[in-house]
C-alpha cells in the first residue's frame, strides 16, 4: 500500500515537472544584458540582441552604434541613484524601468545595479538590464489622444515619448527647446493624472483598446 503511493506520488511528480517544463518553454525568455561601469556592453543574450536591434531601428542610437539612447539614459539614471545613495547602510535596492512603443509593441527595460560588481569605491558598479516585449499592439491610435483630451503637440511629445527619445531628442525632432518639451510634458501628466513619464507611457499603452 504504502510502495503504490509512493509510486503513485512519483508519477505525479514526474508530471508535473513535464508540465512545468512545457509551461516554461512556452515563455519566451527575458533578454539580458550586462553593462560595465565604463558604459560598454560585456553581456547579452540572442532575445536582449533582437530587442535592441528593434530599438536602434527607431532612430534612437548614438555615436558607438550599439547601444539606442533609452539604454544609455536608463543605465545613466539608474548610476547616479546609486551614487546618491552608496553610503547608505543597508544598500537600498535599485531599480528602474521604461517603456518603450515599437512598431512590434511594448518594450520593456527594467535596470537594477550589481553592487557586488564593485571592487572599490571610485569604480562604478555593473548594471543589469531586463527586456523583454510586453505587447503586439503597435502604436497607440488618435482614439488615445482624444481620450486624454492632448492637443496636437502634446499628442506628438507623447509619440516621442513612447520611443524612449530624451527631452533633447524630442525637442530635436519637432524644432522646439527642452524647456517647451518639459512643459509640454507637464501639461500631459496634468491631464492623464500622472507624475512621471514612464507613467505616460503605461497609460497610454494600457488603455490603447482596438
Amino acid at each position: 500500500m504504502v510502495r503504490d503511493t509512493l509510486e503513485q506520488r512519483s508519477s505525479l511528480d514526474l508530471f508535473g515537472q513535464e508540465v512545468l517544463k512545457t509551461i516554461v518553454g512556452a515563455r519566451k525568455a527575458p533578454g539580458i544584458i550586462i553593462v560595465n561601469g565604463h558604459d560598454e556592453i560585456t553581456y547579452l543574450n540572442t532575445t536582449a540582441w533582437d530587442l535592441l536591434t528593434l530599438l536602434r531601428g527607431q532612430g534612437t542610437v548614438p555615436g558607438n552604434g550599439l547601444m539606442p539612447s533609452v539604454l544609455s539614459q536608463l543605465c545613466e539614471d539608474i548610476q547616479v541613484r546609486f551614487n546618491d545613495n552608496q553610503w547608505s547602510r543597508p544598500y537600498p535596492r535599485l531599480e528602474d524601468i521604461r517603456l518603450v512603443c515599437t512598431e512590434q509593441g511594448a518594450v520593456v527595460l527594467r535596470a537594477m545595479v550589481l553592487e557586488g560588481t564593485l571592487e572599490s569605491r571610485t569604480e562604478r558598479p555593473c548594471t543589469l538590464i531586463l527586456i523583454e516585449c510586453l505587447t503586439r499592439r503597435g502604436h497607440p491610435t488618435l482614439m488615445t489622444k482624444e481620450r486624454f483630451g492632448l492637443s496636437a503637440r502634446e499628442w506628438a511629445v507623447t509619440q516621442n515619448l513612447l520611443k524612449g527619445f530624451t527631452n533633447k531628442e524630442i525637442g530635436a525632432v519637432l524644432n522646439i527647446t527642452e524647456q517647451t518639451v518639459k512643459a509640454h510634458i507637464n501639461h500631459i501628466m496634468h491631464k492623464m493624472h500622472c507624475t512621471t513619464r514612464t507613467a505616460i507611457v503605461s497609460l497610454v499603452l494600457g488603455r490603447d483598446t482596438d
